[in-house]
Parts: C-alpha cells; structure tokens; sequence
C-alpha cells in the first residue's frame, strides 16, 4: 500500500491546490448537507476543544477497484492543512507548525462513506440511498414483463418511469450485494490507507480507537455508472468517499506551553501581614533571620535569587536584584518570564504537562543554635557580616505566587514531604509542579 511522505515543498504546492479552491466551514455539516469536494472544519483545540475535520470527495476508481492510493491523496492533504491552519506556524512560539504538538495530538474517531453507482456487472441495481446520499430508497415495485415473460423492477420516480429504466439486479440478488461489498472494501482498505499515512507523518493513533466505522452505500446514479449519469439529475456521483476525523489529547491543544509560561509572573515571598501578591494570606512560620537567600529555579533552570532576609537585612552581593518588596518583616522577590526564559524553561522539561518549580539555597557556613559549621556565613564566597559569623542557611517553606498573564493566581504554601528542607542544607529541593497551561497547581486551580 503506497505511502505519502510530507516534503515542505509538497505541502505548499499540494494544499493550496487541493485547500485553497475549496470552502472551509467553521461548524461541522450534517451528512446532509456535504457536497463533493468540500471540506469541514470545527473545533477549537486551544480550549481543549477536539478537531473535527470533514472531506467529501469523488473517488475515481477504475472497474471493480477497491484500492486507496489512486484516490487517498486527495483526503490527506486536507487533513495535513487543517491541522497547519489550527497549529499556525510562529517563529518563536511554534516553530514547528501543528507537529510542534504532535506528542499530544490522537486520531479518536474516524467514520468513513463509501460509495458505488447503482450499475454492476452490466446492468442497473437497486440503490440503498438516493443519490443525495442519505434519502433511503423508496422499494422497487414489480411488474411482470409480457416481452419477456420474467418479472421486472423499477422504481416509482419520475427519472425511472419516464427512461423506463428497469432494474435487473434486487437487493436480495448476488450482484447487488457484490456491489455493495465492493463499496465497503473501498471504504475499508481507505480507513488503513489514511491511518498509516497520518501515522507515517507524525500523527499518534489511539488504538483501540473510541470509533472506527465503514458505512457503505449503493447511491442512485440513474441506474448507469458515474459518467453516464444525468448530471442535471443525479449530481453527486456514485463512487465517493466522505472522511470524519475526530482528533484529541487528554489537555489543552493549540497552545504551546511555552505561549501558557510567557508574561508569567513567579513570586517567593515570606508575608508577617497579608499583601496583594499573597491574595492577603500571611506566612504560617514566624521567620526572623538573615540566612534565606536562595535560588529560584523551573525545571532546574535558574530564574532568579529570593532573598528574604528580614532581620538587620544586610547588603551582600547581588543577592537583592529580584527583590520586589520589602516592608516591615515582609520579604517578596520575583520575575516575569519572558519568551527567552520560558524557551530555555521548557527546553528542559521532563514531563509533558507539568512544571518544576525549586529552590537552592545559597548560604554557605553559618553557625546556630542547632547547626555549627565553625565558618562564617557567606553568600557566594562574600560574608554576610562583616562583624560577626552570622546563622547558617534558612529551613523554613516560603510562599509561592504564581500569576499569569491573564491574572489568574495560585498562592499557596508548598507541602515538602520530609523533612526536604533543614537548616544548612544547601542542596536543590522541589518545591511543587504546577500544569502551566491548565492552570493548576498539583490539582488546584488558580482562580
């Protein structure tokens, strides 16, 4: 079974030839109202919403052929210019187009109609719908033919009355049964031919699918093949193929995280009095020291340094460049995330859904009541206090903000497992995950 490879240079000549000259509908239609060579499109995946594409062709098949490649191209294409048309191309947000997104993109559903004229082994057969494709036939009435002494059919239309257009082959006979068959096998081996082809160029299949259906029709043509019929009469032809694709992912399509994490504003903070950016919510630790400098990382990738010092606060270093605020024992240190920043972010991510966010604390020595390096504590190699050794690193959670750029917000207290975070431990602790996209923090949703 030949296959179809995507070359850029094919996309572009190929789908404007086979997409642009034809009409791309916002909702899809009822089987009622395709009309060959049209094409559906609904859905939107940005709001998790799944895709439908609808293509409505004429097949050509040759006699008695039930072979996909001679008329699968003609479907593809379509298929391959939605999804660009809904994962349009960015230069720096979706580089990539709609395969950018290709991890999360599943086929669900496919429905495919397959059609034959009403005309089979050299004579006229019934038809199981009239020739706008869903009308089920009125029943052939009988009549016994004086000239030949055998029973004949026909149906009680005008077309067949005034043609005397008898028909030969019944629905209970073999060839029309043969014909019908000849539909389905048309339509089965097209089911394959489309699945491995969008397989072969990037597109996840759900197997088993949720829905996977072959309707075949015998259509009305006026009892004649395709290119006898009476086009004023009998438009559509009998040999088509309509295609229905449902396709899906368990989150939010159309969005790149990396679009979801830009404008994002990300806070650490420790609130003795309820603030704005802690949506009034105060810390539940009574911290008073100066030993919580610490870096600020997504996905292991540094974001910037928090420090929240709050006792005599002492200059040192850069280690104040992202402070945001600071007033009374109130600490809170942040950054915007910018399309830079977010690349470099999710360039490293380990999952699909979720972010990391952790911290690493960053004082060195230290001496306390309950921790004794015996070495003075120090920021980056420099001394917190001039005078005086100083306490070692902070152990307490601080509060998270995250805000975005819609201004949705999630504040909130991490709930570290152990006991993660200790005084003087200097290695990197995960903080939490939030899904960037969905709005959620480890299943809470920002509001």
């Amino acid at each position: 079974m030949g296959k179809i490879l995507i070359n850029e240079r094919q996309l572009e000549i190929l789908t404007e030839h086979v997409l642009f000259e034809q009409e791309i509908d916002s909702t899809i239609s009822e089987q009622k109202r395709m009309q060959i060579g049209k094409n559906v499109v609904s859905g939107e995946p940005s709001k998790g919403e799944p895709l439908h594409i609808a293509v409505d062709r004429e097949a050509k098949y040759a006699v008695n052929d039930d072979k996909a490649d001679s008329v699968g191209g003609a479907f593809f294409w379509p298929v391959i210019r939605a999804l660009e048309l809904k994962f349009p191309y960015d230069k720096e947000t979706n580089p990539e187009g709609w395969k950018q997104h290709k991890d999360k993109i599943l086929l669900k559903k496919v429905t495919i109609r397959s059609g034959a004229s009403n005309f089979y082994k050299g004579a006229s057969t019934a038809a199981s719908v009239m020739n706008d494709r869903v009308t089920p036939m009125p029943k052939l009435e009988k009549a016994f033919d004086m000239g030949s002494g055998t029973e004949i059919g026909t149906y009680p239309l005008p077309y067949y009355e005034d043609n005397e257009v008898i028909i030969k082959w019944d629905k209970n006979s073999q060839p029309y049964k043969d014909n019908l068959d000849l539909a389905r096998r048309r339509g089965e081996n097209f089911l394959v031919w489309i699945k491995e082809n969008l397989k072969a160029n990037g597109l996840l299949i759900l197997e088993p699918m949720e829905k996977e259906d072959v309707v075949p029709y015998v259509v009305d043509t006026g009892g004649v093949v395709d290119n006898k019929r009476d086009e004023n009469v009998f438009p559509n032809p009998g040999q088509f193929l309509t295609m229905e694709l449902e396709l899906g992912s368990d989150g939010v399509l159309g969005k790149e995280k990396t679009e979801c994490l830009i404008d994002m504003n990300i806070f650490v903070g420790y609130y003795e009095n309820g603030t704005e950016i802690s949506d009034g919510k105060t810390s539940t630790t009574n911290h008073n020291c100066d030993a919580a400098i610490f870096n600020v990382y997504l996905n292991k990738e540094y974001v910037f340094t928090a420090n929240l010092n709050n006792r005599n606060d002492p200059d040192v270093g850069d280690s104040k460049k992202h402070r945001k605020k600071s007033s009374g024992k109130n600490r809170v240190c942040g950054m915007t995330i910018d399309n830079k920043l977010a690349q470099k972010i999710l360039s490293t991510s380990e999952t699909k859904d979720t972010i990391e966010v952790g911290i690493k604390g960053m004082v060195e020595g230290g001496n306390s009541k309950h921790l004794k390096t015996g070495k003075p504590a120090t920021y980056k190699g420099e001394r917190i206090f001039k005078d005086k050794s100083g306490p070692a690193l902070h152990a307490d959670v601080p509060m998270v903000t995250l805000v975005w750029g819609d201004g949705q917000k999630w504040v909130g207290e991490p709930k570290i497992k152990g006991k993660a975070l200790k005084r003087g431990n200097t290695s990197y602790v995960k903080l939490m995950e939030f899904d960037v996209c969905k709005k959620e923090v480890e299943g809470e949703s920002a509001v």
